[in-house]
Protein backbone atom coordinates (compact mmCIF):
# COMPACT_ATOMS: atom_id res chain seq x y z
CA UNK A 1 0.00 0.00 0.00
CA UNK A 2 2.39 2.66 1.18
CA UNK A 3 5.33 1.82 -1.06
CA UNK A 4 3.29 3.08 -3.98
CA UNK A 5 4.47 6.48 -2.71
CA UNK A 6 8.03 5.60 -3.60
CA UNK A 7 7.52 3.66 -6.81
CA UNK A 8 9.78 4.52 -9.73
CA UNK A 9 12.21 6.13 -7.28
CA UNK A 10 9.98 9.11 -6.54
CA UNK A 11 11.11 11.38 -3.76
CA UNK A 12 9.08 13.92 -1.85
CA UNK A 13 10.60 16.65 -4.06
CA UNK A 14 9.30 14.86 -7.13
CA UNK A 15 5.86 14.62 -5.56
CA UNK A 16 5.88 18.33 -4.85
CA UNK A 17 6.89 19.13 -8.42
CA UNK A 18 4.25 16.85 -9.96
CA UNK A 19 1.40 18.08 -7.79
CA UNK A 20 2.46 21.65 -8.43
CA UNK A 21 1.51 21.28 -12.10
CA UNK A 22 -2.17 21.21 -11.21
CA UNK A 23 -2.15 23.04 -7.88
CA UNK A 24 -4.00 26.17 -8.96
CA UNK A 25 -6.87 24.27 -10.57
CA UNK A 26 -7.27 21.77 -7.72
CA UNK A 27 -6.99 24.34 -4.98
CA UNK A 28 -9.67 26.40 -6.68
CA UNK A 29 -12.06 23.44 -7.05
CA UNK A 30 -11.57 21.65 -3.70
CA UNK A 31 -8.98 23.57 -1.68
CA UNK A 32 -9.04 21.93 1.73
CA UNK A 33 -9.49 18.36 0.54
CA UNK A 34 -6.81 18.56 -2.13
CA UNK A 35 -4.28 20.35 0.06
CA UNK A 36 -4.86 17.94 2.98
CA UNK A 37 -4.33 14.85 0.84
CA UNK A 38 -1.31 16.34 -0.90
CA UNK A 39 0.38 17.22 2.41
CA UNK A 40 -0.36 13.74 3.76
CA UNK A 41 1.01 12.24 0.55
CA UNK A 42 4.28 14.17 0.79
CA UNK A 43 4.64 13.19 4.45
CA UNK A 44 4.10 9.53 3.59
CA UNK A 45 6.73 9.67 0.85
CA UNK A 46 9.33 10.81 3.36
CA UNK A 47 8.21 8.19 5.89
CA UNK A 48 8.79 5.54 3.23
CA UNK A 49 12.23 6.94 2.45
CA UNK A 50 13.13 6.87 6.15
CA UNK A 51 12.01 3.26 6.40
CA UNK A 52 9.19 3.76 8.89
CA UNK A 53 6.51 2.12 6.78
CA UNK A 54 6.76 -1.61 6.12
CA UNK A 55 5.28 -3.80 3.44
CA UNK A 56 2.14 -2.75 1.60
CA UNK A 57 -0.28 -4.87 3.62
CA UNK A 58 1.32 -4.65 7.05
CA UNK A 59 -0.54 -1.60 8.45
CA UNK A 60 -3.85 -2.96 7.13
CA UNK A 61 -3.21 -6.36 8.68
CA UNK A 62 -2.26 -4.73 11.98
CA UNK A 63 -5.50 -2.74 11.93
CA UNK A 64 -7.44 -5.92 11.11
CA UNK A 65 -5.88 -7.70 14.10
CA UNK A 66 -6.42 -4.90 16.65
CA UNK A 67 -10.00 -4.37 15.45
CA UNK A 68 -10.70 -8.05 16.07
CA UNK A 69 -9.06 -7.85 19.48
CA UNK A 70 -11.10 -4.77 20.41
CA UNK A 71 -14.27 -6.47 19.19
CA UNK A 72 -13.48 -9.43 21.43
CA UNK A 73 -12.28 -7.65 24.56
CA UNK A 74 -13.82 -4.17 24.47
CA UNK A 75 -17.04 -3.93 22.49
CA UNK A 76 -19.11 -6.23 24.66
CA UNK A 77 -17.97 -4.55 27.86
CA UNK A 78 -18.84 -1.11 26.52
CA UNK A 79 -22.21 -2.45 25.35
CA UNK A 80 -22.99 -3.59 28.89
CA UNK A 81 -21.63 -0.36 30.31
CA UNK A 82 -23.98 1.86 28.31
CA UNK A 83 -27.04 -0.34 28.51
CA UNK A 84 -26.50 -2.93 25.79
CA UNK A 85 -26.38 -0.33 23.02
CA UNK A 86 -23.11 0.82 21.56
CA UNK A 87 -21.95 4.35 20.86
CA UNK A 88 -23.64 4.81 17.50
CA UNK A 89 -27.11 4.56 19.03
CA UNK A 90 -26.22 6.67 22.07
CA UNK A 91 -25.01 9.86 20.42
CA UNK A 92 -27.18 12.60 19.02
CA UNK A 93 -27.79 12.61 15.23
CA UNK A 94 -25.79 15.82 14.87
CA UNK A 95 -22.65 14.09 16.11
CA UNK A 96 -23.25 10.60 14.71
CA UNK A 97 -20.77 11.18 11.90
CA UNK A 98 -18.06 11.29 14.59
CA UNK A 99 -18.81 7.80 15.87
CA UNK A 100 -16.00 6.37 13.74
CA UNK A 101 -13.44 8.60 15.45
CA UNK A 102 -14.77 7.60 18.87
CA UNK A 103 -14.65 3.92 17.99
CA UNK A 104 -11.13 4.24 16.59
CA UNK A 105 -10.12 5.86 19.87
CA UNK A 106 -11.42 2.80 21.74
CA UNK A 107 -9.53 0.44 19.43
CA UNK A 108 -6.24 2.29 19.69
CA UNK A 109 -6.79 2.89 23.41
CA UNK A 110 -6.97 -0.85 24.04
CA UNK A 111 -4.07 -1.69 21.74
CA UNK A 112 -1.74 1.00 23.07
CA UNK A 113 -2.86 0.23 26.63
CA UNK A 114 -1.63 -3.34 26.25
CA UNK A 115 1.68 -2.17 24.84
CA UNK A 116 2.27 0.44 27.55
CA UNK A 117 1.27 -2.04 30.27
CA UNK A 118 3.82 -4.54 28.99
CA UNK A 119 6.45 -1.81 28.70
CA UNK A 120 6.14 -0.72 32.34
CA UNK A 121 6.28 -4.31 33.56
CA UNK A 122 2.68 -5.51 33.93
CA UNK A 123 2.25 -9.24 33.54
CA UNK A 124 -0.57 -11.70 32.97
CA UNK A 125 -4.11 -10.50 33.63
CA UNK A 126 -2.88 -7.12 34.83
CA UNK A 127 -2.10 -6.23 31.20
CA UNK A 128 -5.74 -6.67 30.21
CA UNK A 129 -7.01 -4.75 33.23
CA UNK A 130 -4.69 -1.84 32.52
CA UNK A 131 -5.63 -1.84 28.84
CA UNK A 132 -9.33 -1.70 29.70
CA UNK A 133 -8.78 1.34 31.91
CA UNK A 134 -6.75 3.00 29.15
CA UNK A 135 -9.64 2.32 26.77
CA UNK A 136 -12.10 4.01 29.11
CA UNK A 137 -9.72 6.96 29.49
CA UNK A 138 -9.42 7.34 25.70
CA UNK A 139 -13.17 7.02 25.26
CA UNK A 140 -13.78 9.73 27.86
CA UNK A 141 -11.29 12.06 26.15
CA UNK A 142 -12.92 11.46 22.75
CA UNK A 143 -16.37 12.26 24.09
CA UNK A 144 -15.09 15.49 25.66
CA UNK A 145 -13.50 16.47 22.33
CA UNK A 146 -16.75 15.78 20.49
CA UNK A 147 -18.72 17.88 22.96
CA UNK A 148 -16.23 20.75 22.85
CA UNK A 149 -16.02 20.86 19.06
CA UNK A 150 -19.59 20.03 18.06
CA UNK A 151 -21.81 20.71 21.07
CA UNK A 152 -19.98 23.43 23.04
CA UNK A 153 -23.07 24.41 25.03
CA UNK A 154 -22.99 20.96 26.63
CA UNK A 155 -19.29 21.07 27.51
CA UNK A 156 -19.69 22.88 30.87
CA UNK A 157 -21.92 20.07 32.10
CA UNK A 158 -19.46 17.48 30.77
CA UNK A 159 -16.62 19.26 32.56
CA UNK A 160 -18.63 19.30 35.77
CA UNK A 161 -19.06 15.53 35.51
CA UNK A 162 -15.32 15.12 35.04
CA UNK A 163 -14.26 17.42 37.88
CA UNK A 164 -16.77 15.91 40.29
CA UNK A 165 -15.52 12.43 39.48
CA UNK A 166 -11.85 13.39 39.88
CA UNK A 167 -12.55 15.13 43.19
CA UNK A 168 -14.16 11.94 44.47
CA UNK A 169 -11.29 9.80 43.24
CA UNK A 170 -9.48 8.42 46.31
CA UNK A 171 -12.07 10.07 48.61
CA UNK A 172 -13.80 7.06 50.15
CA UNK A 173 -16.29 9.17 52.07
CA UNK A 174 -18.03 10.20 48.82
CA UNK A 175 -20.36 8.32 46.55
CA UNK A 176 -19.69 7.81 42.83
CA UNK A 177 -20.89 10.65 40.57
CA UNK A 178 -24.56 10.63 39.65
CA UNK A 179 -25.67 9.47 36.22
CA UNK A 180 -28.97 11.35 36.21
CA UNK A 181 -28.54 12.84 32.74
CA UNK A 182 -30.91 10.76 30.65
CA UNK A 183 -32.26 13.82 28.88
CA UNK A 184 -29.06 14.05 26.83
CA UNK A 185 -27.70 10.78 25.37
CA UNK A 186 -24.13 12.00 24.88
CA UNK A 187 -23.81 13.39 28.41
CA UNK A 188 -25.47 10.28 29.75
CA UNK A 189 -22.92 8.12 27.93
CA UNK A 190 -20.06 10.19 29.34
CA UNK A 191 -21.45 9.97 32.89
CA UNK A 192 -21.84 6.19 32.66
CA UNK A 193 -18.28 5.76 31.48
CA UNK A 194 -16.90 8.06 34.19
CA UNK A 195 -18.92 6.24 36.84
CA UNK A 196 -17.48 2.91 35.68
CA UNK A 197 -13.91 4.21 35.47
CA UNK A 198 -13.49 5.95 38.84
CA UNK A 199 -13.98 2.90 41.14
CA UNK A 200 -11.59 0.84 39.02
CA UNK A 201 -8.93 3.53 39.16
CA UNK A 202 -9.49 3.98 42.86
CA UNK A 203 -8.90 0.29 43.60
CA UNK A 204 -5.68 0.25 41.61
CA UNK A 205 -4.25 3.40 43.15
CA UNK A 206 -4.97 2.39 46.75
CA UNK A 207 -2.01 0.02 46.36
CA UNK A 208 0.28 2.80 45.12
CA UNK A 209 -0.79 6.05 46.78
CA UNK A 210 2.38 7.76 45.54
CA UNK A 211 0.85 7.74 42.06
CA UNK A 212 -2.60 8.90 43.11
CA UNK A 213 -1.89 12.62 43.44
CA UNK A 214 0.11 12.67 40.21
CA UNK A 215 -2.75 11.08 38.30
CA UNK A 216 -5.34 13.37 39.90
CA UNK A 217 -3.33 16.46 38.95
CA UNK A 218 -2.78 15.13 35.43
CA UNK A 219 -6.49 14.53 34.87
CA UNK A 220 -7.40 17.97 36.20
CA UNK A 221 -4.75 19.56 33.98
CA UNK A 222 -6.22 17.78 30.95
CA UNK A 223 -9.60 19.33 31.74
CA UNK A 224 -7.94 22.73 32.08
CA UNK A 225 -6.29 22.29 28.67
CA UNK A 226 -9.68 21.68 27.08
CA UNK A 227 -10.51 25.25 28.08
CA UNK A 228 -7.54 26.73 26.29
CA UNK A 229 -8.82 28.80 23.39
CA UNK A 230 -6.57 28.26 20.38
CA UNK A 231 -8.76 30.36 18.13
CA UNK A 232 -6.82 32.67 15.83
CA UNK A 233 -8.99 35.63 16.77
CA UNK A 234 -7.36 35.53 20.21
CA UNK A 235 -4.20 37.61 20.61
CA UNK A 236 -1.68 35.12 21.92
CA UNK A 237 2.04 34.57 21.47
CA UNK A 238 3.68 31.59 19.81
CA UNK A 239 5.46 30.05 22.84
CA UNK A 240 2.21 29.94 24.82
CA UNK A 241 0.29 28.22 22.03
CA UNK A 242 3.14 25.81 21.31
CA UNK A 243 3.52 24.82 24.96
CA UNK A 244 -0.24 24.23 25.24
CA UNK A 245 -0.37 22.07 22.12
CA UNK A 246 2.64 20.03 23.21
CA UNK A 247 1.22 19.42 26.67
CA UNK A 248 -2.20 18.53 25.29
CA UNK A 249 -0.55 15.93 23.07
CA UNK A 250 1.59 14.29 25.75
CA UNK A 251 -0.51 14.33 28.93
CA UNK A 252 -3.02 11.65 27.83
CA UNK A 253 -0.11 9.23 27.43
CA UNK A 254 1.29 10.22 30.80
CA UNK A 255 -2.10 9.45 32.36
CA UNK A 256 -2.09 6.03 30.69
CA UNK A 257 1.46 5.32 31.87
CA UNK A 258 0.40 6.18 35.43
CA UNK A 259 -2.59 3.85 35.12
CA UNK A 260 -0.32 1.03 33.96
CA UNK A 261 2.31 1.77 36.63
CA UNK A 262 -0.36 1.31 39.26
CA UNK A 263 -0.50 -2.42 38.58
CA UNK A 264 -0.68 -4.34 41.84
CA UNK A 265 2.38 -6.43 40.95
CA UNK A 266 4.43 -3.46 39.79
CA UNK A 267 7.54 -2.56 41.80
CA UNK A 268 8.19 1.08 42.59
CA UNK A 269 11.96 1.05 42.15
CA UNK A 270 12.18 2.98 38.88
CA UNK A 271 12.28 6.70 38.26
CA UNK A 272 8.82 8.14 37.58
CA UNK A 273 10.36 11.07 35.72
CA UNK A 274 11.94 8.67 33.25
CA UNK A 275 8.50 7.32 32.42
CA UNK A 276 7.22 10.85 31.98
CA UNK A 277 9.87 11.38 29.28
CA UNK A 278 8.73 8.23 27.50
CA UNK A 279 5.09 9.36 27.66
CA UNK A 280 6.01 12.73 26.14
CA UNK A 281 7.84 10.96 23.30
CA UNK A 282 4.75 8.84 22.56
CA UNK A 283 2.46 11.85 22.74
CA UNK A 284 4.61 13.95 20.42
CA UNK A 285 4.42 11.31 17.68
CA UNK A 286 0.63 11.55 17.79
CA UNK A 287 0.77 15.33 17.99
CA UNK A 288 3.00 15.66 14.92
CA UNK A 289 0.94 13.21 12.85
CA UNK A 290 -2.40 14.79 13.78
CA UNK A 291 -1.23 18.35 13.18
CA UNK A 292 0.46 17.81 9.82
CA UNK A 293 -2.61 15.96 8.53
CA UNK A 294 -5.07 18.50 10.00
CA UNK A 295 -3.16 21.67 9.19
CA UNK A 296 -5.52 22.78 6.39
CA UNK A 297 -8.65 21.85 8.33
CA UNK A 298 -7.37 23.85 11.29
CA UNK A 299 -6.81 26.79 8.96
CA UNK A 300 -10.42 26.51 7.82
CA UNK A 301 -11.68 26.43 11.42
CA UNK A 302 -9.24 29.23 12.33
CA UNK A 303 -7.56 27.32 15.14
CA UNK A 304 -3.85 27.32 15.84
CA UNK A 305 -1.92 24.21 14.98
CA UNK A 306 1.77 23.38 15.53
CA UNK A 307 2.66 24.07 11.90
CA UNK A 308 0.39 27.09 11.53
CA UNK A 309 2.07 28.63 14.58
CA UNK A 310 5.46 28.15 12.96
CA UNK A 311 4.21 29.60 9.68
CA UNK A 312 2.74 32.68 11.37
CA UNK A 313 5.86 33.18 13.50
CA UNK A 314 8.12 33.17 10.44
CA UNK A 315 6.26 36.13 8.89
CA UNK A 316 6.43 38.35 11.96
CA UNK A 317 9.19 40.86 12.60
CA UNK A 318 9.63 39.98 16.25
CA UNK A 319 8.03 38.45 19.35
CA UNK A 320 4.47 39.29 20.28
CA UNK A 321 0.93 38.04 19.66
CA UNK A 322 0.51 35.99 16.50
CA UNK A 323 -1.30 37.55 13.58
CA UNK A 324 -4.24 35.43 12.35
CA UNK A 325 -3.80 33.62 9.04
CA UNK A 326 -6.71 34.55 6.74
CA UNK A 327 -9.08 31.67 6.13
CA UNK A 328 -9.17 32.49 2.40
CA UNK A 329 -5.38 32.05 2.03
CA UNK A 330 -5.53 28.31 1.43
CA UNK A 331 -3.40 28.36 -1.73
CA UNK A 332 -0.69 30.54 -0.18
CA UNK A 333 -0.56 28.50 3.04
CA UNK A 334 -0.42 25.24 1.11
CA UNK A 335 2.40 26.57 -1.05
CA UNK A 336 4.36 27.74 2.00
CA UNK A 337 3.94 24.42 3.80
CA UNK A 338 5.20 22.47 0.81
CA UNK A 339 8.01 24.86 -0.12
CA UNK A 340 9.30 25.01 3.45
CA UNK A 341 9.37 21.23 3.65
CA UNK A 342 6.97 20.89 6.56
CA UNK A 343 5.81 17.36 5.56
CA UNK A 344 9.38 16.12 5.24
CA UNK A 345 10.39 17.66 8.54
CA UNK A 346 7.34 16.19 10.27
CA UNK A 347 8.33 12.76 8.96
CA UNK A 348 11.90 13.17 10.25
CA UNK A 349 10.65 14.22 13.68
CA UNK A 350 8.39 11.16 13.80
CA UNK A 351 11.35 9.01 12.78
CA UNK A 352 13.62 10.47 15.48
CA UNK A 353 11.09 9.96 18.26
CA UNK A 354 10.39 6.41 17.17
CA UNK A 355 14.14 5.72 17.15
CA UNK A 356 14.44 6.99 20.73
CA UNK A 357 11.56 4.80 21.85
CA UNK A 358 13.07 1.81 20.06
CA UNK A 359 16.26 2.26 22.07
CA UNK A 360 14.21 2.28 25.29
CA UNK A 361 12.63 -1.03 24.35
CA UNK A 362 16.01 -2.58 23.59
CA UNK A 363 17.50 -1.44 26.90
CA UNK A 364 14.59 -3.09 28.71
CA UNK A 365 14.93 -6.29 26.68
CA UNK A 366 11.49 -5.88 25.10
CA UNK A 367 10.48 -6.49 21.50
CA UNK A 368 9.95 -3.24 19.60
CA UNK A 369 8.20 -4.86 16.64
CA UNK A 370 4.65 -4.87 18.03
CA UNK A 371 4.77 -1.21 19.14
CA UNK A 372 6.40 -0.26 15.84
CA UNK A 373 3.58 -1.94 13.91
CA UNK A 374 1.00 -0.18 16.06
CA UNK A 375 2.56 3.25 15.52
CA UNK A 376 2.90 2.50 11.81
CA UNK A 377 -0.78 1.57 11.72
CA UNK A 378 -1.82 4.76 13.51
CA UNK A 379 0.20 6.91 11.12
CA UNK A 380 -1.01 5.11 7.99
CA UNK A 381 -4.71 5.33 8.85
CA UNK A 382 -4.50 9.11 8.40
CA UNK A 383 -3.53 8.60 4.75
CA UNK A 384 -6.11 5.90 3.94
CA UNK A 385 -9.11 6.82 6.13
CA UNK A 386 -11.74 5.19 3.94
CA UNK A 387 -10.00 1.81 3.86
CA UNK A 388 -9.41 1.76 7.60
CA UNK A 389 -12.98 2.90 8.29
CA UNK A 390 -14.43 0.00 6.30
CA UNK A 391 -12.40 -2.54 8.28
CA UNK A 392 -13.37 -0.89 11.58
CA UNK A 393 -17.04 -0.92 10.64
CA UNK A 394 -16.88 -4.62 9.70
CA UNK A 395 -15.22 -5.76 12.93
CA UNK A 396 -16.22 -3.26 15.56
CA UNK A 397 -19.26 -1.14 14.70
Amino acid sequence: MVEQFSQNGQTSDAVTNQTGQHTEYLLASAPIDYATRSIAYATAVELVRLGIFGTSDRPIMTWYVICRAANRHVRGRINRLVGNAFISSQVAPSTRSLVGAIESSCIFGYAFGREIAALVGNRGREVGRAAWLCTLARLTASLLDVLLDHAPTKFPMAEQIGRLAISRLFDHRSNPPSVGLNDDPLLNLLARIVKATIPRLDRRLQVHPELADELRQTLLRLLDLEHFDRSMIRRINAPTVYAHLRERGSLPFWAEVLICLSSQDQRRDECIEEWRDHAIAFGEIFWIVDDIVDVMRDLRSQRWNRFLVELASSTQAGPGPLNPIPVDSTAAVYSDIMNRGFPERAAREIHNRMAALRDTYRVRGLRWDSMNRLLECYITQHFYPEMFASIRAHHFA
